[in-house]
């Protein structure tokens, strides 16, 4: 008899479009290996919008209740940076393996101490870095190992990101304005880019960099 799959608790699983609806329930609902049990929002209404969307056979708008719920295996975190490591923590002090969107915390200091809990907890946990599953990447992972390239003596990236907003917020996205929300183009998108090559490439030996802001951010 073949094992029973993973019961997934979604937290930052609004039905308004967000990450969590957009990318993970699909997933979860596509993979036989997991079945996505709970999901948690910030609201009741909200909650409950999300379980019927869905079709989830549990809902909550108190993490602590999600993290803590029997039937619940392994919780998976989509919520705003901020909020990323006190809802890892619970997770983890509930005994539940933890998948946590990136940017794992909004600081260095956060995610060393949500490492080191997860380590000494003994539970599974990983970082939604999602760029080194996608089939271009792979095949660039491959074509690099086999030596089509030759020796990489150096690369370049160019990330053209439309979406990210032309340099204007509006108020309900103003806390990605602060570097301590840990939610930047550098800790976002170029966190993912330094994912990627070093999947392809390897580690780095040196590094050197420079940053500008181009076009800061107004509301």
């Amino acid at each position: 008899m073949s094992e029973r799959p993973l019961r997934v608790g979604l937290i930052g699983a609004s039905a308004e479009g967000r990450w969590g609806s957009l990318a993970h329930v699909p997933a979860l609902q596509a993979l036989p290996e997991f079945e996505l049990r709970a999901v948690c929002a910030t609201r009741p209404e909200t909650a409950l919008a999300s379980q019927r969307a869905h079709d989830v056979p549990l809902a909550f708008h108190d993490h602590r209740e999600l993290v803590s719920h029997p039937e619940v295996d392994v919780v998976v975190i989509a919520v705003r940076v901020p909020h990323h490591a006190e809802l890892t923590y619970a997770a983890i002090a509930a005994g539940k393996h933890v998948v946590t969107e990136w940017p794992l915390a909004a600081s260095t200091e956060e995610a060393r101490g949500m490492l080191k809990a997860a380590t000494a907890a003994g539970v599974r946990h990983a970082v939604g870095l999602q760029a080194r599953t996608g089939p271009t990447v792979l095949a660039i992972r491959e074509y690099v190992a086999q030596g089509f390239v030759g020796e990489p003596l150096s690369v370049a990236v160019r990330h053209v990101a439309p979406f990210a907003g032309g340099g204007g917020r509006t108020r309900e996205g103003a806390w990605a304005a602060s570097r301590t929300g840990g939610a930047t183009m550098l800790t976002i998108r170029t966190g993912h880019d330094l994912d990627m090559l070093r999947f392809c490439l390897g580690e780095p030996t040196r590094l050197s960099a420079r940053i500008r802001t181009l076009r800061p951010w107004q509301l």
